[in-house]
């Protein structure tokens, strides 16, 4: 696949959805009977569907990660790992909003900013970001999405606002975890179907070799998930670095 394909790539893992948290997870579905397998990548299953009104595929990436689920977990929820796993993610941070029920741990905003190469600008989207788990599985999901409302002040960047992502978390042993990845995107600017739904193979491959990767770095490999006294997620611990 040539540089401008997987450079887009990258930045569809970036970007999410301005449904509901409820419409995300009846879209994006993890067993819905229309997903056909794509390609086989070592533990990484690659599956794809039709998506209902739309010309772009939706993915669904089902891998098995060789770490932790807490140091799994910690990467993504990370707000500034974007850069170290996503290709060609240049910055990732915090967005704070006037409301305090939404800097909270489990409901709250994101920045990411991608680059692209020429013809295409930088993309770049403001997420809300939804953290839930099942105390009885130890199951995590990560629900992303942007809010219309919510913009960034980048004056060279083309500010998206079309895609959902599920991420589920299951662990399978205390150092393997099974990952769900589930996506569609209607990207912005005039981008051929052909070629974004070429580009959705790639996108999970390469991004999950990358997150196994940095899931073994010390910061993320001691990290310690912080529940209440329901066992619902409040927030995660790093290592501190020596």
């Amino acid at each position: 696949m040539n540089w401008l394909m997987m450079s887009f790539a990258c930045f569809l893992a970036l970007f999410l959805s301005p449904l509901a948290l409820s419409d995300v997870s009846n879209l994006l579905n993890e067993n819905a009977s229309a997903w056909e397998l794509s390609e086989t990548h070592n533990k990484t299953k690659i599956y794809t569907r039709p998506y209902d009104n739309s010309n772009f595929d939706a993915f669904k990436a089902v891998a098995i990660i060789n770490q932790p689920i807490e140091s799994v977990f910690a990467v993504i929820s990370d707000p500034t790992s974007c850069p170290l796993w996503v290709d060609n993610c240049l910055e990732s941070y915090n967005f704070t909003t006037d409301n305090p029920n939404t800097n909270q741990f489990n409901n709250r905003y994101g920045y990411a900013l991608s680059h692209l190469p020429w013809p295409f600008k930088n993309r770049d989207l403001v997420v809300h970001i939804i953290t839930s788990n099942k105390p009885d599985t130890k199951e995590i999901t990560i629900a992303m999405f942007n809010d219309e409302k919510k913009t960034s002040k980048a004056k060279n960047a083309v500010h998206v606002m079309d895609t959902e992502t599920l991420y589920i978390l299951r662990p399978i042993k205390s150092d393997q975890t099974e990952l769900v990845w589930m996506q569609h995107t209607e990207p912005a600017g005039k981008l051929p179907a052909w070629l974004v739904n070429n580009m959705i193979i790639s996108l999970p491959l390469n991004s999950i070799d990358a997150l196994e990767k940095i899931a073994g770095f010390e910061k993320y490999q001691n990290a310690v998930i912080k529940f209440d006294s329901q066992k619902r997620i409040q927030g995660i611990e790093l290592a501190p670095e020596n």
